[in-house]
């Protein structure tokens, strides 16, 4: 194998992992809430609809039902394609 070759396969595994790697973190976002759709199980924070999950967790807040426009909030949460999925909200 070249040296190039070598390079180029070490670029790819590397690449690869930091993809990897990157989605792996949740990502946060803090703001004040613009709405809430408990039927819908969503909560938009900042004009981004963040869907809640079976799994969310709430930390200082009762659920997602108690929450309402004008609180204070942090989100933590992944993306999935086009969707932002849930993983806790806390009150700030």
């Amino acid at each position: 194998m070249t040296t190039s070759t070598m390079q180029k396969i070490r670029i790819a595994a590397l690449a690869s992992a930091v993809a990897i790697a990157g989605s792996a973190f949740a990502e946060t976002m803090k703001g004040r809430v613009d709405a809430v759709n408990s039927a819908a199980n969503t909560v938009q924070l900042n004009g981004i609809t963040f869907q809640a999950t079976g799994s969310t967790t709430f930390n200082g807040i009762a659920g997602l039902d108690t929450l309402k426009q004008g609180d204070r909030i942090t989100i933590e949460f992944n993306r999935d394609g086009t969707r932002y999925l849930v993983t806790a909200i806390s009150a700030n």
